[in-house]
């Protein structure tokens, strides 16, 4: 019963980012029964197949183009800013955590990690801390660890992630060298002060986006 407990919380989290479009859609949610395997717990969530698969995916095998690039980090910005609006930090955004759709839409994915800041979500938002992936992560929840403090994450720290995925997006794509608006995005995203880092809703009103 715990398990299906827990399965409805995920579940319900998972519906509470249904109001942006650029966050994978829950299909549904179910529990089996007869899973024998004792690592398993048997609570599924269902969620769409996109063939193009993740961001590094697309960037490998369909070169795409700055301008499809710009639409799918807009994407990304769009659902940090509901994220953040709503008192949750992903706090693991990095590219296999965004898928791409046919029209090159990115939809950010993997929330297992998340945290509530403000507890007013329930489920996959939990308390509880999970970091994500070290190249991403930012300074000051790294400089909590080494000195075995509580780590905060913060919209600002899910920004630095934004700034380290951008850089890593354009290191990706041969032949083209960063534009210098899009490499002072990146220099502000990972300021080493959480204070000086954009938030979300800024970027997305830089020139470049537009």
């Amino acid at each position: 019963m715990s398990a299906f407990r827990t399965l409805v919380r995920s579940a319900l989290s998972a519906r509470a980012c249904g109001d942006c479009p650029f966050i994978v859609p829950l299909l549904c949610a179910f529990h089996d029964e007869h899973v024998l395997m004792p690592s398993k717990s048997g609570a599924y969530l269902v969620f769409p197949y996109y063939a193009r698969g993740d961001m590094t995916t697309w960037l490998r095998t369909s070169s795409p183009s700055v301008c499809h690039v710009r639409q799918v980090l807009k994407c990304v910005l769009h659902a940090l800013s509901f994220l953040h609006e709503h008192g949750i930090v992903h706090c693991d955004l990095k590219p296999q955590n965004v898928l791409i759709d046919d029209a090159c839409n990115g939809l950010l994915c993997d929330f297992e990690g998340a945290v509530d800041c403000g507890e007013r979500t329930i489920g996959l938002f939990s308390k509880t801390l999970r970091l994500g992936t070290p190249t991403f992560i930012a300074p000051e929840l790294e400089l909590a660890l080494k000195e075995h403090r509580h780590p905060h994450p913060s919209p600002a720290s899910d920004m630095f992630s934004f700034g380290v995925l951008v850089q890593d997006v354009f290191g990706a794509l041969d032949g083209v060298c960063m534009p210098a608006e899009v490499h002072s995005i990146c220099a502000a995203c990972v300021s080493e002060h959480p204070r000086d880092r954009p938030t979300a809703r800024q970027v997305l009103t830089h020139k470049w986006f537009l």
